[in-house]
C-alpha cells in the first residue's frame, strides 16, 4: 500500500467529519448575521420613525388652533389695591394726606398710621404681593415717587398689597410739589 505524502503538519489537514461540522456552521452563522442585520434595519426604521413623530408634535406646522378664553380677565391694574399708609417722618398728618391722594387715584388705604420710627431717611414702597414690584410702581408713579423707592417684601401677616412708609423726604413726592 502505498501512502499519500504527509507535509509533515498533520494539525493543518482536516478530518472529513471536522469538515462536515464546520460546513453546517458556516450557514447557522450566515443566517444569524443576516437575522442581525434586518433587526438593526428594524430598530433604525423605528428610530427614525420616533424622531419624526417627536419632531411633528413639538415643532409648530401652522395649523394649530387658537384657544380663546371666554371669560374676562382681571388684571391687577382693573382692582383696587389695598395699601396701609404709615408715618415714618413724625409730621403731623402727612400719612393722611399721601391716603388721601392715593384714594383719588383710586387705590384703597386700608391702614393709615404711624410706623414703629419717626427717623426714616428716605419714603419707601414695600411691594407685599408681587416679586416684579408691579402693584409698587403703580403707587410711586400716582405719588411722582422715583423707581427706586419700591422694593419687594413678602408679608403673610399684613392684609395689604402695598405698605408705602413716608420719611424725611416726604417733600420730593411729585404730588405735593404740584399742588403748591
Amino acid at each position: 500500500m502505498a501512502r499519500r505524502p504527509t507535509s509533515g503538519n498533520r494539525q493543518t489537514r482536516k478530518k472529513p467529519a471536522a469538515r462536515r461540522k464546520a460546513a453546517r456552521k458556516q450557514p447557522a452563522q450566515n443566517l444569524r448575521r443576516t437575522l442581525y442585520g434586518v433587526g438593526l434595519w428594524i430598530l433604525g426604521i423605528f428610530n427614525t420613525i420616533l424622531i419624526g413623530s417627536f419632531v411633528m408634535k413639538h415643532l409648530a406646522t401652522g395649523e394649530e388652533t387658537k384657544i380663546s378664553v371666554p371669560t374676562e380677565v382681571v388684571s391687577p391694574t382693573d382692582v383696587a389695591l389695598r395699601l396701609e399708609v404709615l408715618n415714618g417722618c413724625g409730621v403731623s398728618g402727612i400719612a393722611k394726606t399721601f391716603a388721601d391722594q392715593l384714594r383719588e387715584a383710586g387705590f384703597d388705604p386700608v391702614n393709615v398710621g404711624n410706623y414703629s420710627i419717626f427717623e426714616m431717611p428716605t419714603t419707601v414702597i414695600l411691594d407685599r404681593k408681587s416679586k416684579n414690584r408691579l402693584l409698587g410702581l403703580r403707587v410711586a408713579e400716582k405719588l411722582g415717587l422715583p423707581e427706586s423707592a419700591v422694593s419687594y417684601q413678602e408679608s403673610d401677616s399684613r392684609d395689604v398689597d402695598v405698605s408705602v412708609i413716608i420719611g424725611l423726604d416726604y417733600s420730593k413726592a411729585g404730588f405735593l410739589r404740584n399742588r403748591r
